[in-house]
């Protein structure tokens, strides 16, 4: 999941960085791409973390983005289309987000109590240890002669 989710945040956080500024390249457009493929992809992994662990600050820098693309556009039907496209895209996440915390709460609570459970096994398997070196010591004389 989080992988597929770092590939399309990759792509969409290159799209709209073009969107978004007019870029020159300097030096090489082989290189200048690379160099923002290589940002878009650090940009994507911080997303895609938001994402999973913080999705309302993901949410939020969503429809911020989606604004500043809104407001680049001089029409208003696309204004309007790009605002309703982030707030879809915003409530996706939102959706992803929420489902993929209490999945993980309830794997984290089936856990616990496995190891709560092993643990009382553990401490019943050695109190029976100890009782019984303790009978068997109790049991035993040992000499010792000189």
């Amino acid at each position: 999941m989080i992988g597929v989710l770092v590939l399309i945040y990759t792509v969409a956080v290159f799209v709209i960085y073009h969107k978004i500024f007019d870029v020159y390249y300097f030096g090489g457009v082989g290189h200048g791409i690379i160099k923002e493929l290589f940002g878009s992809f650090i940009a994507a992994c911080f997303l895609a973390g938001l994402t999973v662990y913080l999705w309302w600050v993901t949410d939020i820098i969503i429809i911020l983005v989606g604004l500043g693309l809104a407001g680049k556009s001089d029409n208003p039907q696309t204004k309007k289309m790009i605002i309703g496209a982030f707030v879809v895209l915003a409530i996706v996440i939102a959706v992803m987000g929420i489902s993929y915390r209490a999945e993980n709460k309830k794997d984290a609570d089936s856990s616990s109590e496995s190891a709560q459970s092993s643990f009382s096994d553990t401490s019943d398997l050695s109190m029976n240890l100890e009782s019984s070196i303790a009978n068997a010591l109790s049991h035993r004389t040992i000499r010792f002669e000189v």
